[in-house]
C-alpha cells in the first residue's frame, strides 16, 4: 500500500519538475505531424509563470491527497481482523489508487 502511494508521489513530483524545466515565458507549443503514421505530437517550449504556479497547487493538492490516503487507508488495514480480509481490503485500496489509469486507459 505504501509503495503505491510512494509511485503516485513519484509521479507527481516528475510532473512538477518537468513543467518547472521548460523555460519560462508566453506558453508555446510546437506541433508536429509523423508523415507515417499521421499522429500529431506536442512540444512545449515555454510555459508562463502561472501556470507554473498552478502546477505548484496541483502538487500540493495531490501530496495532500497522498497523505489522506495513507492515512486513512493506514487505520483501514490495521483495523482488519481476519487475513483474508485484509488481502481484500489492500486490493480495494489498490485500485482506489489505479481507478483513474483503469477509467481513462
Amino acid at each position: 500500500w505504501y509503495l503505491m502511494v510512494a509511485k503516485e508521489v513519484s509521479h507527481a513530483l516528475a510532473l512538477h519538475r518537468g513543467i518547472i524545466a521548460v523555460p519560462s515565458g508566453q506558453t508555446i507549443i510546437e506541433t508536429r505531424e509523423n508523415p507515417f503514421t499521421q499522429v500529431r505530437h506536442y512540444k512545449l517550449k515555454r510555459v508562463a509563470r502561472r501556470r507554473k504556479f498552478f502546477s505548484l497547487v496541483l502538487l500540493l493538492y495531490r501530496l495532500f491527497a497522498a497523505v489522506l490516503l495513507v492515512w486513512v487507508g493506514t487505520y483501514f488495514l490495521v483495523y482488519t481482523v481476519s487475513v483474508t480480509e485484509l488481502i481484500l481490503n489492500a486490493v480495494a485500496l489498490g485500485i482506489i489508487l489505479d481507478i483513474d489509469d483503469l477509467l481513462f486507459d
